[in-house]
């Protein structure tokens, strides 16, 4: 699959092993680091797939608007702790991104 990315970010930050800890990576994102026009890209082990899924329905609920707010963009690609049923677009938010496996991202070409 081929996902468009028509959004040229200030920022690209490269994270991984989350394993769950959402909030307190969150809040680094909006307040330590104070990250806006951002692409975040979640380097695997993001963690998704030990609860129930509308546990992480609801928290991709809080985050999306998180993100939003501050125009920031999460990409989250699948590590070996988390569950591929959360990869397959059927989770989707504006502003993030479970990347299915094998996809490739394109993105705007500055000149």
């Amino acid at each position: 699959m081929e996902l468009e990315f028509n959004y040229e970010p200030t920022n690209i930050i490269a994270s991984g092993d989350w394993h769950s800890n959402f909030e307190p990576m969150i809040n680094k994102i909006n307040i330590s680091y104070s990250l806006t026009d951002s692409l975040i890209i979640q380097c695997g082990d993001f963690g998704v797939g030990f609860a129930e899924k509308q546990m992480y329905v609801d928290f991709f609920r809080k985050l999306n608007k998180k993100l939003k707010l501050k125009n920031n963009i999460l990409f989250v690609l699948r590590g070996n702790h988390d569950s591929p049923e959360y990869f397959n677009d059927k989770i989707i938010f504006s502003n993030i991104k479970l990347v299915s496996d094998y996809s490739i991202i394109s993105t705007p070409n500055k000149d």
